[in-house]
């Protein structure tokens, strides 16, 4: 009976163990949204919060950041005031909504429930403490200039004139907003990677601002931001690129809108004379050079396919692929430039073993301010070729023909 007993237990365990784990599979789809209220687009609403009801419980970890980074409540009246039910949070103005007032809240990516399942959804939608909402807004797109990428994730402020109501949101994934809706009129519109979730420009933040007036249409704007520091390029390093060329880099990037000459430079040999620039090239100017030829080059080889193509009577190749792919989107000015190529004339050369003076003359920045400055350059000595220093050791040296000495004998 023992035996049988102990048989049943083993059975058991057995049929145990083939069960899935306690609590089924492990959930790993992020939490979604199932009811805002007020509703989209609703008009003369009195409710003194948004609230939003998720399908599963939204995490509050600190470490995650706070949850009103999350929200943005445009217009802006100070910070947003979030409240967390679990799986409902709820958001306001610190003031409250102002009467007569179209909203527009946005939802950033970001939101993860209590398994840490995160919510890469973006969202907004519009409603108004009056009878209707304005239909002027601006639209755009961010970038970030230095990298000539779209700049994701960006917060964009549109700064009414003169009452300085600040209306706000952010870029999606490929740098594009829409700020509003708003009155036509004057406004300050400037963007900014906050990177620090303040909602201020901070030092070495990528900011970028400028001034929209329109009245009857919804503009287009492009930003481009960078970081613009007060303090005035200065050089950083410079380097021998050959002979005759020198690469010269700044701290900070130069201002595009003024004209890189070689009378902005010196190159000051030991013995104090002046060396001869003949040109001087930002990296932008070396690169859209290459370009240009690279698309000649292209232009060409497809004409000759064409015309290959026709002489043999058959359609010329399709792209590869099959089809035309759009390239990325890009800043319409290219980046600022932070190097600058220096060439010495035809008959100027950077002697080895020699250090030589460059000086960089009022070179402006990004926000106007003005700097001279100057680095050294040693050019380094030619190797010594010890083989022939020393003599070549590997060839055996050539002895002197041996003579012999005189027999004494008087030729026959």
């Amino acid at each position: 009976m023992r035996r049988l007993t102990t048989l049943a237990a083993l059975a058991l365990a057995g049929c145990a163990s083939a069960a899935p784990p306690p609590g089924g599979p492990v959930d790993k789809t992020p939490p979604k949204i199932v009811s805002i209220t007020p509703d989209s687009g609703a008009l003369n609403v009195r409710d003194k919060k948004v609230v939003f009801q998720f399908d599963d419980i939204i995490s509050d970890r600190a470490s995650r950041g706070q949850l009103d980074q999350y929200f943005l409540i445009s217009p802006r009246d100070g910070a947003t005031r979030v409240a967390w039910h679990r799986r409902t949070i709820e958001i306001r103005p610190t003031k409250g909504f102002r009467p007569n007032t179209a909203y527009q809240i946005t939802k950033l990516p970001g939101l993860a429930d209590i398994r840490g399942n995160v919510d890469t959804t973006r969202l907004s939608f519009i409603f108004s403490t009056g009878p209707r909402i304005p239909a002027f807004g601006i639209i755009g797109r961010v970038f970030d200039w230095a990298a000539e990428r779209p700049a994701a994730g960006a917060i964009v402020e549109a700064i009414a004139r003169p009452d300085s109501v600040i209306y706000i949101t952010s870029t999606d994934t490929g740098g594009s907003y829409n700020v509003g809706p708003f009155p036509a009129g004057t406004y300050t519109v400037r963007a900014y990677i906050d990177a620090n979730h303040n909602f201020a420009i901070d030092r070495n933040e990528k900011w970028d601002s400028t001034q929209v007036r329109f009245t009857t249409n919804r503009p287009y704007v492009e930003l481009d931001v960078i970081e613009r520091d007060t303090l005035p390029p200065r050089i950083s390093s410079v380097a021998q690129r050959d002979s005759s060329t020198i690469t010269v880099t700044f701290d900070h990037p130069l201002d595009p809108a003024t004209p890189i000459t070689p009378s902005k430079f010196r190159i000051t040999a030991p013995d104090s004379s002046l060396l001869t620039i003949v040109r001087a090239r930002t990296q932008t100017q070396i690169r859209a050079s290459e370009d240009s030829a690279a698309r000649v080059l292209a232009d060409s080889v497809r004409r000759a396919d064409s015309v290959r193509a026709a002489a043999a009577g058959r359609p010329p190749s399709p792209p590869e692929g099959g089809r035309v792919v759009a390239p990325p989107p890009r800043p319409k000015a290219p980046p600022p430039p932070i190097e600058v190529e220096l060439e010495l004339g035809s008959r100027v050369r950077l002697q080895p073993g020699r250090t030589y003076r460059v000086t960089a003359l009022d070179i402006r920045g990004l926000t106007g301010h003005v700097a001279t400055s100057l680095r050294l350059l040693s050019i380094p000595r030619l190797p010594v070729d010890t083989a022939r220093a020393r003599g070549d050791t590997t060839r055996r040296p050539v002895r002197p023909p041996v003579t012999r000495p005189p027999t004494g004998r008087p030729p026959s």
